[in-house]
């Protein structure tokens, strides 16, 4: 991914309550449905290729439940999305648009826990 200054303009601090983003959306456990899978790989969507590596106990994100929280480019795909010809299109996660918002939430919630620490200390010297 590009991110040179020289290619962006406007730059200003990311400050919009990222946590409370990351907070809306549940992180799931799950078993992948081996049987859908395979209905899958032999559809006409070319992004499902393969199958998972562990159909068991996996640990993520349900896409339209993430589509929710509104982060740009994080969610590919509508919910039961179909082509012209009546084909699945399945929703796919791109997990690396998530990486600026956990590390915005992960700043916001290390600032919230100084402020805490901060004002313990302050009641503690009392």
């Amino acid at each position: 991914t590009s991110s040179d200054y020289r290619l962006k303009k406007n730059i200003s601090s990311f400050n919009s309550n990222a946590w409370t983003k990351v907070k809306s959306v549940n992180l799931r456990k799950f078993d992948f449905d081996e049987d859908a899978f395979k209905t899958a790989i032999d559809s006409p969507d070319p992004e499902i290729d393969s199958e998972p590596k562990n159909y068991t106990d996996n640990v993520g994100f349900i896409a339209h439940e993430l589509a929710e929280a509104a982060i740009k480019g994080a969610v590919i795909g509508d919910k039961d999305g179909v082509d012209s010809d009546g084909n699945l299109i399945y929703q796919k996660i791109n997990y690396i648009s998530l990486v600026p918002v956990l590390w915005g939430a992960l700043n916001e919630a290390i600032s919230k826990i100084e402020t805490l620490e901060s004002k313990v200390q302050s009641l503690e010297n009392k």
